[in-house]
This record gives C-alpha cells, sequence and structure tokens, in this order.
C-alpha cells in the first residue's frame, strides 16, 4: 500500500482525528509502521501511542499497550513483533 492508501484508508475509517497525516515509523518483522502527525502547533494529549502496522499488506490500528510494545519495539531495534 502506498502513504496515500493508507492515509485514505485512516480517514475512511475515522482513524485520524485529532491527527492529520502519517509518515513512515519504522519496519518491524519485515511490516511497515506508520506513526500518526499533525501540522497544528497546538498541543494534542492522546494518551498511549498509536501507530498504523502494515501487515500481510493490510492496515490495522495499534494502540493502548500493544502500542507501547510497538514503540518499544522501534526504539530498540527488535524486529519481532508479538
Amino acid at each position: 500500500m502506498t502513504e496515500a492508501e493508507i492515509l485514505k484508508w485512516a480517514k475512511d475509517n475515522d482513524r485520524l482525528y485529532p491527527f492529520d497525516g502519517i509518515e513512515r515509523a519504522g519496519a518491524i518483522d519485515g511490516n511497515v509502521v506508520y506513526a500518526f502527525t499533525t501540522t497544528s502547533k497546538e498541543p494534542i494529549f492522546v494518551g498511549l501511542p498509536s501507530f498504523i502496522l502494515i501487515r500481510n499488506g493490510k492496515p490495522e490500528l495499534i494502540s493502548g499497550e500493544a502500542g507501547l510494545k510497538l514503540l518499544d519495539k522501534l526504539n530498540h531495534g527488535n524486529s519481532k513483533l508479538n
């Protein structure tokens, strides 16, 4: 999937708010991970991290504790996603 297709998926499935964009954050075990972005200069208080994981060519929202684990794996270069 292209970044534009993933962004459209996020918009169409109400997964984007309060953000307005995405960017590639890395890859885990061959699956691409996208982080949410914003062009706003105002603070956004959103809670636990959320990502879009492209697994088997399909996007899925990863959030909550799973988002924290994914963030840890991205930060530590661990290539295995549980």
